[in-house]
């Protein structure tokens, strides 16, 4: 009852209108700034010290072309109903992008917080629709452009590390079909060049040096389907206090979707 209660009241709010652009969400010893345009999330910063450069996604329909930035599509909405939570809707020709992050801090001085993403694309069209979407993501920990180094050992999990301060992103749902690991700005380049993209499944390690990672989903999606990406990135600077941050952004995200 309570959790019904809670999206009652969620969706009796006002949503913002497609004008508003920049968002900050804060919780605990964390806040981060949420760019609706092409720019993205642009700071996550954890007991005063700014983690990231820049997160942004981009899209192609297709096999041919290029890239573009999902902030470029017309905002439908964007609701921050709480301030730690963040929910955008974009439109495209024949789709819609869905984008919900949750940012759950740790407490003050422990080093500690997490962002939890989920991402839903809807063919709103009648026809199926080959659909590729990227996620890049630049790094500064602890307030520095050159970290010590950045990898993806398996497939779904990238792993950066500076000094004491180390972030984990892991994508599982679902596995990404390719990732690719580099160098400032060579993987931002690909995507803006107006050419496809295909990452290149380099997992590293690489480093020192101004580092970024990508993932890469490829689906095809039925007209009226839906194709859903979960993933989670925290600072680990203790692993037993960060499962329980992980764990509950994901349940808060799980009961977002239904």
């Amino acid at each position: 009852m309570r959790t019904n209660a809670i999206i009652l009241a969620v969706l009796l709010l006002p949503l913002c209108p497609a004008g508003a652009s920049i968002f900050t969400l804060t919780d605990a010893n964390s806040s981060s700034l949420v760019d609706t345009g092409p720019a993205g999330m642009t700071n996550w910063t954890v007991d005063g010290v700014n983690q990231l450069n820049r997160q942004a996604f981009w899209f192609r329909v297709g096999a041919a072309g290029g890239e573009t930035n999902i902030g470029s599509l017309p905002l439908v909405s964007a609701s921050q109903p709480i301030p730690k939570y963040l929910s955008t809707l974009y439109q495209g020709g024949s789709f819609t992008v869905e984008v919900m992050l949750l940012l759950t801090g740790g407490t003050q001085g422990s080093g500690t917080s997490d962002v939890a993403e989920s991402i839903r694309i809807t063919n709103t069209s009648t026809t199926s629709l080959d659909f590729h979407f990227f996620q890049y993501c630049n790094l500064h920990l602890n307030g520095q452009a050159v970290n010590t180094s950045v990898e993806i050992p398996g497939s779904n999990t990238a792993t950066q590390t500076q000094g004491p301060a180390t972030v984990s992103e892991t994508a599982d749902v679902p596995i990404p079909s390719r990732h690719e690991v580099g160098l400032y700005p060579n993987t931002l380049n690909s995507l803006m060049d107006g050419s496809p993209t295909t990452l290149s499944n380099s997992g590293g390690p690489i480093g020192p040096g101004d580092l970024t990672w990508a993932f890469q989903w490829d689906r095809t999606i039925a007209p009226g389907g839906s194709f859903l990406i979960s993933k989670d990135k925290h600072v680990v600077p203790e692993p037993a206090t960060m499962s329980l941050l992980v764990i509950g952004g994901l349940r808060f995200l799980c009961r977002r979707r239904k």
